[in-house]
């Protein structure tokens, strides 16, 4: 008996390891990158919850992200009283318009465009195969089975924490739950992200009422 334990115990050692690791990293996120890189316009229909640290306040909103290769990018959304928020950028420039204080905001993107929407809005794009990446668990989301990712910082990231759940099945990103630096924590929920190759030139174009307050950022 103690010799057959003995046995068992050994099959358990050598192959524990084996299962454990039989999805790598890198066949998480190559077929993800592939996926992204191949799309010359991407739209993705969404939820967000974002909550506010040190304060009793979680914004919700619904919407949809639209980024069209090399550097068209739009966000908007709708929180859950209904007032619209919309973020345009086209090349460097970028407009912000809040329904809620009706204003638009319009400044200048310094930096690297990429980096710039990895960071801010579109973070799953920092998807690598490399040491930042890092394989967490198997799991299971609104009835999909997951690769669930995280994605460490690097100097100059706006986030303390990023994690990712990828569908097993048709690898797409699911779910991203992002905590900042600050201690703010968003999660954004994907109900389904559709590849095409042309969006309206329409989609990048903002014409706010003549009662709108716009005001220009020069700054960095």
């Amino acid at each position: 008996m103690k010799q057959k334990r003995l046995i068992i115990f050994f099959f358990i050692c050598v192959f524990y390891p084996v299962v454990s690791l039989a999805i790598s990293v890198e066949e998480i996120t190559r077929p993800l990158r592939e996926k992204y890189k191949n799309a010359n316009t991407f739209i993705i229909l969404y939820k967000q919850r974002i909550e506010v640290k040190g304060l009793d306040k979680v914004d919700e909103f619904k919407g949809r992200i639209v980024f069209s290769k090399p550097d068209h990018f739009r966000w908007e959304g709708v929180d859950n009283k209904g007032r619209k928020q919309i973020i345009i950028i086209v090349k460097r420039d970028m407009l912000m318009y809040i329904e809620e204080t009706d204003t638009l905001t319009k400044r200048k993107l310094f930096g690297s465009f990429e980096k710039q929407l990895k960071n801010r809005y579109i973070p799953w794009l920092s998807v690598e195969n490399n040491m930042r990446t890092k394989y967490v668990d198997t799991e299971v989301d609104r009835g999909k089975k997951t690769y669930k990712l995280e994605i460490l910082p690097e100097s100059g990231d706006e986030y303390k924490n990023m994690f990712f759940w990828v569908d097993t099945e048709k690898q797409d990103v699911l779910k991203i739950e992002v905590i900042d630096t600050a201690g703010n924590h968003m999660t954004l929920f994907f109900d389904s992200t559709i590849f095409t190759q042309k969006v309206p030139k329409e989609e990048f174009i903002f014409t706010p009422e003549p009662q709108t307050q716009i005001m220009e950022i020069n700054e960095e």
